[in-house]
């Protein structure tokens, strides 16, 4: 997809579109998030797994997964579907 694997603060992201999200999210806390981690891993049905970009923790002590998108595969497409059954609640895209 023509990504360029970019780093930030140490961590190598898959795009640079994922590094600049990281530099934003950062910037988040602690006025608007808790905290964020990246490329946390679901475990969604009969053994497939979904790694989202970022896992971000709310001050209300809830969280979103959120990935960062270009173009959404069918693949993709599947895991949010089955992200939403599972959780109930979408992925964050965010572009």
């Amino acid at each position: 997809y023509g990504n360029v694997r970019t780093e930030y603060r140490g961590r190598v992201y898959d795009s640079k579109a994922e590094a600049r999200r990281a530099a934003e999210l950062d910037t988040l806390v602690p006025a608007e998030i808790v905290a964020w981690f990246p490329q946390v891993t679901f475990n969604l049905a009969a053994g497939i797994r979904y790694r989202c970009d970022f896992l971000v923790i709310l001050p209300d002590g809830t969280w979103r997964a959120e990935d960062v998108k270009g173009k959404a595969t069918d693949v993709y497409k599947l895991k949010r579907k089955l992200f939403k059954t599972k959780f109930g609640f979408e992925i964050v895209e965010v572009r």
